[in-house]
């Protein structure tokens, strides 16, 4: 009998495993595919891609992202009423609320709503939208373009792309950047060449230097809008390492740096770079071991522009 009843508990226990296993194996049924309905909104197939992400906000209803493209669909759709709801969603689970914007406000232009088209894509500016290109081809914006608004648009989003371009303070040692030949103070001979040049998006100058007699560096020269000063950070082949800060004093730049001397001692520096014309700048170097009371030269070149070649 005891026998028997150890074999019915066993059977017992497996219909119950049995049951309790079905569940969780329709629990792992796949979530709807992102990768298939970005496919379908990248190739403009909106009736596909609205389809597509509503299903996932069904199935992850805290999706900002999937949200947000499901709104910008229903939009393309002229649904409008529910992609204004899906926006809201969207921003309740935390979609980039400049990527909200830029979409709402193509919407509102595509309802034809102008004022409130200019209110959602400036806010999106506002937040940083640099995409000049996409303003200039995106053809549901295409009733703003005659308006005087819309051409401020695409010049704050030129700003947001190239903020350095458009900001003087980065433009004052541009005097600097060319093609040299570099000579010491009232000699012929020549102490080296360097290429100057603005990189990076026009946020920094790129010295590379190269020495008549061997050895070679570079420099990266940068406005800090934090501080409101330029720093610089020189390396060269030896693996020395400066990093000096200042900014344009009477017309020149001044930079000063504290550096360990050949004796293991403090010294510091200051170097200097005065425009001398279109194509001349001095760069003036001295040091000082007594913490700046007295100061001796280390080196005066003069750059002379190349000639370019016709």
């Amino acid at each position: 009998m005891r026998i028997q009843f150890r074999a019915g508990v066993q059977i017992v226990l497996a219909v119950i495993l049995f049951w309790m296993v079905i569940p969780v194996r329709s629990a792992q049924t796949p979530l709807p595919d992102m990768k298939r309905a970005n496919d379908f909104y990248q190739a403009r197939d909106f009736v596909n891609s609205a389809a597509a992400y509503g299903d996932i906000v069904k199935a992850q209803p805290d999706n900002g992202l999937a949200w947000l493209r499901y709104a910008a669909s229903l939009g393309q759709l002229s649904r409008y009423d529910e992609a204004f709801a899906a926006y809201e969603k969207a921003i309740t689970f935390k979609a980039p609320q400049m990527s909200v914007d830029w979409n709402e406000g193509r919407t509102y232009a595509r309802m034809g709503q102008k004022d409130k088209a200019f209110e959602y894509l400036q806010s999106a500016l506002n937040a940083g939208f640099s995409q000049s290109n996409l303003l200039k081809s995106e053809t549901d914006l295409d009733s703003l373009r005659g308006d005087p608004r819309f051409a401020r648009l695409v010049e704050l989003a030129d700003r947001n792309a190239r903020p350095c371009d458009f900001d003087p303070h980065y433009r004052e040692f541009d005097f600097w950047v060319g093609e040299w030949d570099v000579r010491p103070a009232n000699t012929a001979s020549l102490a080296g060449t360097s290429v100057i040049e603005k990189i990076l998006g026009s946020c920094v100058i790129l010295e590379n230097w190269t020495g008549s007699a061997g050895g070679s560096g570079k420099s990266f020269n940068v406005y800090d809008s934090t501080t409101q000063k330029w720093e610089q950070i020189w390396v060269d082949a030896s693996g020395t390492l400066t990093k000096y800060a200042g900014g344009i004093k009477d017309g020149a730049m001044d930079y000063f740096a504290d550096a360990i001397g050949p004796q293991g001692k403090p010294v510091k520096l200051h170097l200097q770079f005065f425009k001398l014309g279109p194509d001349q700048v001095r760069q003036f170097s001295q040091f000082s071991t007594d913490g700046g009371a007295n100061w001796a030269t280390g080196y005066d070149f003069i750059y002379t522009r190349k000639k370019s070649t016709p």
